[in-house]
This record gives structure tokens, sequence and C-alpha cells, in this order.
């Protein structure tokens, strides 16, 4: 389900949540797949909303919404530091939230 996200995995893939630019992934051994947090969070959701209302699905979207409640205050705690950090001098009053990209809801 997830391979147009991460690309084709073996047995032994081990997939690392990072900060960075989106379309930029850090280089790494051969059976690591690095994802960004916001776009794995995007993901998920579209994942999840996606599936069949089905009784046999439900273990597969409570293991989808497990892996959004691990990511979610990772993005949570980045966004905060993010708008308490103080600049030396405000840009004409500009509101942090609007040079941040918007924060996924805390559940989906």
């Amino acid at each position: 389900m997830a391979s147009p996200f991460l690309g084709p995995r073996g047995s032994n893939t081990v997939i690392i949540a990072h900060f960075g630019v989106k379309d930029l992934t850090p280089s790494g051994p051969e059976g690591v797949r690095y994802v960004n947090v916001l776009q794995s969070l995007n993901f998920l959701r579209q994942e999840v909303r996606s599936l069949p209302l089905t009784s046999s699905n439900e273990p597969l979207r409570q293991r989808l919404r497990n892996t959004y409640a691990r990511l979610y205050p990772l993005q949570l705690r980045r966004y905060n530091n993010a708008l308490s950090s103080s600049l030396v001098q405000p840009f004409g009053g500009m509101n942090r939230r609007l040079m941040l990209p918007a924060l996924p809801p805390p559940e989906i």
C-alpha cells in the first residue's frame, strides 16, 4: 500500500521519519528509507480516508492511526519550537504561522 510513497521495500527495510526539505532525502545505507514527517502524516491521513469501511480493514486502519499518533508529537514539537523562537526584528509583524506548513489535525 505504501510502495508509491516509500518505494520498493525488502524484508529488512528500516523507515526513518526526518525533518528536512520535502524533495530531498539524506543518503544512507541500502536498507534505509527516509521520509519527511509532514509528508508522512499527510500520506497516512489520505490512506485512512481511502480505505473502505469494512471490518476486514479495521486492523489496518488501526495500525495506520497508531503510526500517525507516534509521528504527530514530533511534528507538533517542531511546530511549537518554530513559533516560540524569537526573531531579532519582526518582519512587518508577519505571523509565523503563515510561514509554516499547515499542521494536520491530531487524530485521523
